[in-house]
């Protein structure tokens, strides 16, 4: 077999062995996010922070947000935004579920007053969740427990965000009869629909397996990396495999 046969037979092995860790997880997203599309329907009510109302009637159940203003100086946010600290209530049919303690509220913004589930930003969020092969329907809202008052507060300007391997966050689920359940998750520990409820930030959804695919993409990631390379790597290992020296076996000498 020819010597440059062999190099780009095993350069097309090291292509394809340095990208399909990379490539696999994200092919592995991909899928999720195909069977999370096919099973379920969801609505993020104040998916664009365009001022969603803060009380929902789903199915005869009231789930309403109200908040109650600390008696403390507003600051800005890591986005520049004035915000108030806060007590934020979360209530089903007029019962008091969770209390968000100091977290800041947005009242207004450009000198436009918030309403609705602008006010609480990310750290709250309302969704409505069919699944499409049950039929059964269920509300669900999101609350992120920290990050709100752990952040430094540097001469009025809250400084930074947390990582999102130490977020925490609960899940309150509406049934249609009025059942109410809580689920405690973290950003690394999550089931795959509980990954669904997470409240885009930044540059998009929380990922399942892996957020690579979350981000905005590149022309070097992962375009060139680890899709190019892995299907480069195949290429040359199709090619350039020794099928000779695997498949082609010397006849048996005959006895006379």
């Amino acid at each position: 077999m020819k010597i440059k046969n062999i190099f780009l037979f095993l350069v097309g092995l090291c292509l394809f062995a340095i990208s399909i860790p990379s490539s696999g997880i994200m092919l592995m997203e991909v899928i999720y996010r195909a069977e999370m599309v096919n099973t379920y329907n969801i609505t993020e009510l104040n998916g664009m922070f365009e001022g969603a109302p803060a009380s929902y009637d789903f199915s005869g159940n009231m789930i309403s947000t109200t908040h109650e203003l600390k008696d403390e100086p507003p600051y800005l946010n890591g986005s520049d935004n004035l915000v108030y600290p806060a007590d934020i209530s979360i209530s089903i049919n007029g019962d008091i579920i969770e209390v968000l303690e100091r977290y800041p509220v947005k009242l207004e913004r450009d000198g436009l007053n918030q309403k609705g589930l602008s006010q609480y930003t990310h750290y709250l969020s309302y969704w409505l969740i069919e699944n499409q092969k049950s039929g059964e329907n269920f509300f669900a809202v999101t609350l992120q427990l920290n990050g709100a008052d752990t952040k430094q507060i540097k001469d009025g300007i809250m400084d930074g965000f947390i990582p999102p391997d130490e977020i925490e966050y609960e899940l309150l689920t509406v049934q249609e009869d009025g059942t109410v359940e809580k689920d405690f998750f973290t950003y690394q520990d999550k089931t795959k629909l509980q990954t669904q409820l997470i409240t885009p930030m930044f540059a998009g959804p929380a990922g399942y397996y892996t957020d690579d695919l979350t981000g905005y993409p590149s022309a070097i990631f992962p375009l060139i990396y680890p899709f190019l390379t892995t299907l480069i790597g195949i290429i040359l290992m199709l090619v350039y495999f020794p099928y000779k020296v695997v498949f082609n076996r010397r006849k048996p000498k005959s006895i006379n």
